[in-house]
């Protein structure tokens, strides 16, 4: 299975790691995120648009996408061991620590 990990900063630095599942049945990879937290929209709003903006430059190489959103009620830190495994979660935008950048590695784009 090939992955792309990607992290994208700004002001901040977000993790994001998945695996590229196969398609559907219609060619579409459904690219599994958290469901949106209203409290955060804006931030949620922005992470998609870079995410988005990361995967547009894919799109010939790896095909289309789309974003469907899971429920997870877990904490943060828990909700990010799930990106380990397949089928869960696939995509996830957090801060970055040292801690966490022993197991996912951040790639750091500044805006």
């Amino acid at each position: 299975m090939m992955r792309r990990t990607l992290a994208i900063t700004s002001f901040c630095t977000f993790l994001l790691l998945f695996a590229v599942n196969a398609a559907t049945d219609d060619n579409i990879r459904d690219i599994k995120i958290l469901k949106t937290n209203t409290n955060q929209n804006n931030s949620i709003d922005y992470f998609y648009a870079l995410l988005s903006a990361a995967l547009n430059v894919t799109i010939k190489d790896f095909g289309e996408y789309r974003f469907v959103q899971v429920d997870l009620p877990y904490s943060q830190e828990r909700s990010l061991h799930f990106l380990n495994d397949d089928g869960i979660l696939d995509v996830m935008h957090t801060m970055t620590n040292s801690e966490r950048e022993l197991s996912y590695k951040a790639i750091k784009f500044h805006c």
